[in-house]
């Protein structure tokens, strides 16, 4: 599927990794490090982590939506991606392979190398 929502001719890139399960400091590295290494690579990255940590949160510092919300914020996002990037070791994550049958069903490839 042709991205039409994209502005620049830049590679756009989808990271996917496990967040269910981590503290938010051990998640925000990893993706962090991953986003790092691919916006050197020239990629312009979407780090779905770093978004919804801007997300409403509930007064007792937990996510204020359902994993189910959540995954709809993180098709949105993808939809708006040229390639979905796993981070190494997370494809068993309930997530992740949410989010690659949805890459998957929308034509957006994965991309294996960072």
């Amino acid at each position: 599927m042709k991205n039409t929502y994209k502005k620049t001719t830049q590679t756009v890139v989808y990271i996917s990794g496990a967040i269910t399960g981590y503290s938010p400091q051990e998640y925000l590295t990893k993706f962090a490090e991953v986003e790092r290494r691919l916006t050197a690579r020239g990629y312009v990255v979407v780090n779905p982590a770093r978004l919804n940590d801007h997300l409403p949160h509930a007064a007792n510092g937990d996510f204020a939506f359902t994993h189910e919300g959540y995954m709809n914020v993180s098709y949105a996002l993808l939809e708006l991606c040229d390639y979905i990037y796993v981070i190494d070791g997370e494809s068993t994550s309930k997530g992740v392979k949410l989010e690659l049958e949805y890459a998957e069903n929308y034509g957006i490839p994965r991309m294996y190398i960072v």
